[in-house]
């Protein structure tokens, strides 16, 4: 791929990233973590009455679980409430195949870094040690 191909792409890339929101963002994000982790990346789409458990993806080879979240505007209580319920529902639903869990989050005027530091701070039950069969730093994995 030559520079100018590069470009193109990674416009495209911006365009879609920026512009995707709820559903939308969640099938870009699934698309690119499936290009990024070939073989490893299990999209979940919502089935029935259970949605899609709290999961937009799977990566089995390191038990982690993908959730993300696209809202028009970005508002502390309402993503510290978002980040609750999709962490608690995922241990709910995965139960000891869930290792790890990560949250992408997106806006397109960007996210302030109050957000972030509230999440360490304000929601703690975000933590490793919460997860079944946690792979945490001091496991050396």
């Amino acid at each position: 791929m030559d520079e100018t191909q590069r470009s193109f792409y990674g416009l495209m890339f911006e365009n879609a990233y920026l512009r995707e929101k709820g559903k939308a963002f969640e099938t870009l994000f699934a698309r690119v973590m499936g290009h990024g982790f070939v073989g490893d990346f299990e999209p979940v789409r919502p089935y029935g009455p259970k949605g899609d458990l709290k999961c937009d993806g799977f990566r089995p080879s390191d038990g982690t679980v993908f959730q993300s979240y696209a809202p028009d505007t970005m508002k502390l209580e309402a993503l510290l409430a978002k980040m609750d319920e999709d962490f608690n529902g995922a241990v709910a639903h995965w139960g000891v195949r869930m290792r790890r869990w990560r949250s992408s989050i997106t806006t397109s005027a960007g996210c302030r870094p109050r957000p972030f530091r509230s999440c360490r701070t304000s929601a703690p039950l975000i933590r490793p040690s919460r997860l079944p069969n946690a792979v945490t730093p001091s496991s050396g994995t």
